[in-house]
């Protein structure tokens, strides 16, 4: 586990940015110097871009999804097109269990917000999401 702390404003998001190939490492509003290596290695930007991700902490998720669904969207977003839905759920399946949520927690809606009740949607009918 890595940690990055620091008072806001200080560079941390700008940083990782940096490190993920988000931003351009020469040139653009931020000034670098040296070089970002990967296992002892130069970073290949395509191919780190492949390997590994960082969530930002406003992350927009669809509120109305469930985890598991989530993670399914975005798998068909970034994994090659070819790839079949048996695949895709194979991949979600390695996600979740890598993380260790249980079936009851992936099927549980990220929003965790406010839904609308069956019953009209009446302000009575309004209820809490399910937490873990």
């Amino acid at each position: 586990m890595l940690a990055i702390m620091g008072a806001s404003g200080a560079g941390k998001t700008t940083l990782l940015n940096l490190l993920a190939g988000r931003l351009p490492a020469d040139g653009g509003a931020v000034c670098t110097a040296g070089s970002v290596r990967v296992n002892g290695h130069p970073r290949v930007v395509a191919t780190f871009k492949r390997q590994a991700a960082y969530v930002v902490q406003e992350a927009p998720l669809f509120g109305q999804l469930s985890a598991r669904e989530a993670l399914t969207f975005s798998a068909r977003l970034r994994l090659p097109r070819g790839l079949g839905a048996a695949a895709i759920d194979a991949r979600v399946d390695g996600v979740l269990a890598e993380l260790g949520l249980p079936p009851a927690v992936a099927a549980t809606r990220v929003g965790g917000g406010w839904s609308a009740a069956s019953a009209g949607g009446s302000a009575a009918a309004w209820r809490l999401g399910p937490s873990w």
